[in-house]
């Protein structure tokens, strides 16, 4: 197999006694160079009891993770015979990492901690706005504060870049500082974590901790960093207290792909790397193997503008063939004949033959073939509506329109109806209101089947205020409902805008994962209190809860048109891609 590594490839994979900077450009298969390095330390390395445990790895995603893991065990019982002991190796994201260690002897401190998500942070903040220092941060005019349900999406901005920044505190306004170390006080009182904490207590620990040190010392002898440009200072930290306790150090990373300032990365990590670690081998990987010659080339003049970057030339190895007429640069009058253009020709593309590689038999295009990436969210409107005239089915990536979807907005109302909420000027909704909803949702759902749903909530409906057990928890009620309606994904309305029973599926279990959110930090309520303010946060915040660039953990496509932020595709490829909305400069 290793005839089949270039010769950049190759130095890479058996570069594994000094410290290790891969420059990999988009394509070049670094993946692949990563896991055949990690194989070959331990075919090397067993003579000096290296085993898969001396070894971590990590990287940017789950996903990416997931994909690594795959690779190692196929190339690990291809060289070595053998997959035998790999579960004792990490790869994983730095978060999973620092959890692992914080949970792990010999610290053990923080077993019975949970870990809050952005959501659930966000909801952690507004239900304790005072006690979170949130109401306590001055605005820089007029003498106000930041407040509640308001702003708690820039206060997580504040604790963020204070926990992962680079911060000359000196500098931090007093009521910002103290506010800061409020919410530190209260999240810890109530046993949870929040991402930026995970890491910073871990680099803490690792510092102050002699016994952790000696762990580490004599565990991790080789650490691997996928996507290091996007590393922040805190990130950094870690990586350079685990260097200094004798591992030895390989990052792969493209200061070209570096797309995540504004959450805090900082690409003068790649850039000063060797200069910054001893005795550092610096290998480029220039050969792109996924892309046509046209795309890589596009692609190269552009970035080559930027004024800081490492020495490098992306070139194509041409993996794809490549016609005129491939990479089009359209000017339309509007946008909605622009997205008018890009439903059409997904239609007339949608079918026709597709090679995956040089070497694959050509197969037809499926919708979860094309993808619409977008600056921001509201330049999605316009597209959506033309997909939906043109019946092509789409999802949109994170949960922004989640609560446009009518069977998401059929649930809110089902939850109206057991709260007792009115949403805006319409009064409580009635059952009557709720079977013409459930009737025009495109469920696909019979007037049977709609009579079971509402037998089942006019039962559960006056026991809210009298029990609190768990057959009243939200998401029981909402798997009951759902398991009482009897939805089946075939009989769903596909005549509705392309909605596929699929997609359809896709939005109730997004839909599940808001309930998850919201009850996990307001789990103590009554159950009156939990279904009112549940129904409030349906209609007042929920919908901008979930922002663009929110990630999912799922791994599953559904057959449709895939639309998200440039931010959210990082990592992701498809055959068809259509880039709207573009601004000047």
């Amino acid at each position: 197999r290793l005839m089949h590594y270039t010769p950049d490839q190759l130095e890479a994979i058996n570069s594994i006694d000094h410290n290790l900077q891969i420059i990999a450009c988009a394509g070049s298969g670094k993946t692949q160079v990563i896991a055949a390095r990690i194989a070959n330390i331990l075919k090397e390395k067993a003579s000096q009891d290296i085993t898969p445990a001396n070894i971590v790895a990590f990287t940017f995603t789950e996903k990416a993770a997931g994909e690594l893991k795959d690779r190692i065990h196929r190339l690990c019982k291809e060289t070595l015979g053998t997959d035998e002991g790999l579960a004792e190796m990490f790869v994983g994201t730095i978060h999973g990492y620092c959890l692992n260690l914080l949970q792990s002897p010999p610290l053990y401190q923080y077993l019975k901690y949970r870990v809050l998500t952005e959501i659930q942070q966000r909801l952690f903040i507004d239900r304790h706005s005072s006690q979170s220092g949130l109401t306590d941060v001055p605005l820089l005019a007029g003498g106000q504060h930041l407040k509640r349900w308001a702003d708690s999406r820039l206060y997580q901005d504040i604790l963020s870049i204070l926990g992962e920044g680079d911060v000359d505190w000196s500098k931090v306004p007093l009521p910002v500082r103290d506010a800061y170390y409020k919410y530190l006080e209260l999240i810890d009182s109530k046993r949870f974590l929040d991402y930026t904490m995970i890491i910073a207590n871990a680099v803490a620990n690792i510092q102050s901790h002699p016994a952790l040190r000696d762990h580490i010392a004599n565990q991790i002898k080789y650490l691997v960093v996928d996507e290091y440009q996007d590393v922040n200072p805190l990130q950094e930290a870690l990586i350079s207290e685990i260097q200094s306790l004798g591992a030895n150090l390989c990052i792969v990373g493209d200061d070209d792909q570096t797309i995540y300032q504004w959450r805090g990365s900082d690409v003068s990590n790649i850039l000063t790397f060797s200069h910054r670690y001893p005795v550092v081998h610096q290998i480029a990987l220039n050969e792109n193997f996924r892309s046509s010659v046209a795309i890589v080339e596009s692609a190269r003049r552009t970035v080559e503008r930027n004024p800081e970057r490492l020495t490098k030339k992306m070139i194509s190895t041409e993996a794809q063939p490549f016609t005129n007429g491939e990479i089009l640069a359209l000017t339309f009058h509007s946008v909605s004949e622009e997205a008018e253009w890009i439903a059409g020709k997904v239609k007339s593309l949608y079918s026709t033959a597709y090679s995956d590689r040089p070497d694959a038999d050509p197969r037809g295009l499926t919708y979860a073939d094309f993808a619409v990436l977008i600056r921001a969210r509201k330049d999605a409107t316009p597209i959506l509506q033309a997909l939906k005239a043109a019946d092509v089915p789409y999802v949109v990536g994170g949960m922004n329109g989640l609560f446009d979807t009518p069977e998401v907005q059929a649930m809110c109302e089902v939850f109206y109806y057991l709260g007792d909420f009115a949403p805006g000027n319409s009064g409580v909704p009635t059952t009557d209101g709720l079977r013409r909803t459930l009737a025009s949702a495109g469920l696909g759902l019979t007037v049977a089947q709609i009579e079971k749903g509402i037998a089942f909530l006019t039962t559960r409906k006056p026991q809210i205020s009298g029990r609190t057990d768990a057959l009243l928890f939200l998401q029981r009620i909402y798997l009951d409902f759902l398991e009482q309606l009897g939805i089946r994904e075939d009989a769903i309305n596909t005549a509705d805008g392309g909605r596929t029973g699929e997609v359809v599926y896709y939005n109730l279990g997004k839909f599940s994962q808001v309930i998850t959110d919201y009850e996990q930090i307001n789990s103590n309520s009554s159950p009156a209190q939990l279904y009112s303010g549940f129904a409030s946060f349906l209609f007042f915040q929920a919908p901008g809860y979930y922002p663009e660039g929110w990630q999912d953990a799922g791994y599953a496509r559904p057959d449709a048109v895939q639309i998200m932020t440039i931010h959210q595709a990082k990592g992701m490829q498809w055959p068809v891609v259509f880039v709207p909305c573009l601004r000047r400069n």
